[in-house]
Order: structure tokens, then sequence, then C-alpha cells
């Protein structure tokens, strides 16, 4: 593929999103899973916020996730107040997705989120664990962060994509320098943010639209075919932290299909 955003374009999309649904059933990555999710997220970080959507998510994410594991964690009520305190307001899903982000730049105001949350899971020596903040600000907004883990995006995707992701840093690097002496990123939150840059360059140099119906035709068939009754959000086509990270994770596994 030629270039970060390729897998994104239209006529490249399909291929990519066809692989991720080829492995998703033998490595457990029920999407399915994730309709019901960005269900009781509607539901939790809706106005008045519904407690019992948050601890249900927090559940599945501490159980079936092992989100917490080598570590401890807040509780579902402790990261309810900080997702609905101002820093994370500002990048819920009503003020804050990828192609805005990417044309305004404003790292800063993502940055504050990140910081709110960068204690929810507690590790060794100060430690941030970006993985842990990413799958709680994902299901928050789905149209901005995308998930990050150590196994597929930064031992897979890093090496693979590092040129492009190089590439991005290096367009943003005046939004970046303010943020190198903050001691979360240099304690795991750089990765992170490394990624949300690449991830937002990424649907900016596409045809958002067109990528953005295939890609919600491919997960409501996706929802359909593993028949477990979740039902697909109504503004999936919105999702564009969702549609990367498929996209991304099944251009990676075509090299092996």
């Amino acid at each position: 593929m030629a270039g970060a955003a390729s897998f994104l374009q239209p006529g490249c999309i399909d291929g990519a999103l066809a692989a991720y649904a080829r492995r998703r059933k033998t490595r457990g990555w029920w999407v399915s899973e994730k309709a019901r999710l960005y269900g009781l997220a509607t539901s939790a970080f809706s106005p008045g916020g519904d407690g019992q959507a948050m601890r249900e998510i927090h559940a599945t994410l501490r159980g079936y996730w092992q989100i917490f594991r080598n570590g401890k964690g807040w509780s579902a009520a402790q990261i309810h107040r900080v997702l609905g305190s101002p820093p994370c307001r500002a990048c819920g899903r009503e003020a804050l997705d990828l192609p805005a982000l990417a044309a305004g730049r404003d790292v800063g105001m993502v940055w504050g989120c990140l910081k709110a949350m960068s204690g929810v899971k507690r590790l060794p020596a100060g430690n941030v664990s970006a993985m842990a903040v990413s799958k709680f600000l994902h299901f928050f907004n789905p149209r901005l962060f995308p998930i990050y883990d150590r196994a597929v995006v930064r031992n897979r995707a890093f090496p693979r994509f590092r040129v492009e992701i190089r590439a991005a840093c290096e367009r943003w690097e005046a939004a970046l320098a303010p943020l190198r002496s903050q001691r979360e990123f240099a304690r795991g939150l750089n990765d992170y943010v490394h990624y949300l840059i690449w991830a937002a360059e990424t649907v900016r140099g596409t045809d958002a639209a067109a990528s953005m119906e295939t890609f919600g035709a491919a997960f409501r068939r996706m929802v359909a075919d593993e028949k477990r009754g979740a039902t697909s959000p109504p503004d999936v086509e919105t999702y564009y932290a969702t549609a990367f990270e498929m996209a991304m994770v099944g251009a990676l596994g075509l090299r092996h299909d």
C-alpha cells in the first residue's frame, strides 16, 4: 500500500475491512461487542448520564478486555466524573472528531482530556497506560479516539508505517513541542499522541465521505453476520476512529492473507 492514507481510500478500504472481517472471529475481535458498548456509551455520556450503563462498560473492559491487568484502576464512578469534566467534554462526540482535529491541529485541547484520564490505570513508577486511556476514550468518542495497544499498534503498525507516522508528526511539530515537557507525555502518552496525529492526517488525506459510507456498510454486515443480538449505531458512518483502527488492522493483515 502506497501511503498512510491508502488503506482508507475508496477502493482500498474495502480490501482492508474484508481482511479485518476474515480475522475478527479467530482473534475474538467481536464487532457486535463494540456495537453493544457504543450503545451503552451513548446512554452513559448523554445529558444526565446513565450510571448503570457506565458500570456495564467498566465491567466489560475490566473483565473480558482485561484492561486493568497488571495494574489497578479507577472505579466506574470516577471515570464517569472525569469524562464529564470540562477537559473531556471539549473532546466529546458532539464537540470534536478526527477531521476537525486535522483541520485545527488543536493538540492542546485533546491533551487536556488525555491528561485528565492519565491516572485511570495505576502502573509502577508512575507510568501511564496508553492502552487503558485509549479504550475508555474510544467508547466515550469513537469519532476521535482510536484504540491503542502494544501488540498490534506499537509492535506492528508503528514499524510498518514509521515513515508516514514520522511525516505526520513533523507536520504537527509546532503543536507537539509544548507537550514534550509534560510528565504524562514522557511516561507513556507520547506514542498515543503520535498515533492520534497519524489517524487525523490519514483521515484528512482521504475522501472521507465515500470511505465512511463503505465503512458503515461493512460494520453493519459484520454485526449482522455475528448474530449476537447487537444493533449497529445509527451514526456509525461518523465513527472515524473506528474506521481508521479497523482498516489499519486489516491492512496489516493483508500481508499474511
